[in-house]
């Protein structure tokens, strides 16, 4: 009984592996979207977890639930309207849209003087985060051959989950 070769690392049938991912045409592409994953997660969490100490420091402690709704209700909103803001934008515009909101709600949220200009900036932040996060799925059809989607996309989910856990 014949048995079909193992498939070639040059062979165009071979499964995809991490080397091509991290690979010098991918690696800083791979990079970004790693870090826009995180960078979502990450905020999300560490935010919440410091959110009563800067409602103590700067009063507004009743709003304290505002300011996680406003995070998350803009992030799904945005996330739901970047694939369309990507089609207008392209997807660098799309990107640094949303980077320059996230930008802009973290120094609102920074520099608040009180509880409702910190709920103000997180609004912002989630926007931001929410259309970065949505791009970066995006971004991997864009930016990889389809035969390394697989991989990517279970690199990105890998980091959230890696993201939630470390903060």
């Amino acid at each position: 009984m014949a048995t079909d070769p193992a498939p070639q690392p040059d062979d165009a049938s071979a499964a995809p592996g991490w080397r091509e991912i991290l690979a010098p045409q991918y690696l800083t592409r791979f990079l970004f979207l790693c870090l826009g994953v995180w960078l979502n997660a990450a905020d999300s969490l560490v935010t919440v977890t410091i959110t009563p100490s800067i409602a103590e420091d700067i009063g507004g402690f009743r709003y304290f639930a505002w300011s996680v709704a406003a995070f998350l209700l803009a992030s799904i909103l945005s996330g739901a309207v970047s694939g369309r803001l990507s089609l207008r934008l392209g997807l660098r515009g799309a990107l640094v849209v949303s980077a320059i909101l996230y930008a802009a709600g973290c120094a609102a949220s920074a520099l608040a003087p009180t509880f409702l200009t910190f709920v103000a900036g997180r609004l912002l932040q989630g926007l931001g985060a929410g259309a970065i996060m949505a791009l970066c799925y995006v971004a991997t059809t864009a930016l990889f051959p389809e035969r390394l989607w697989a991989r990517v996309f279970g690199a990105i989910a890998g980091v959230w989950g890696v993201a939630t856990v470390l903060g």
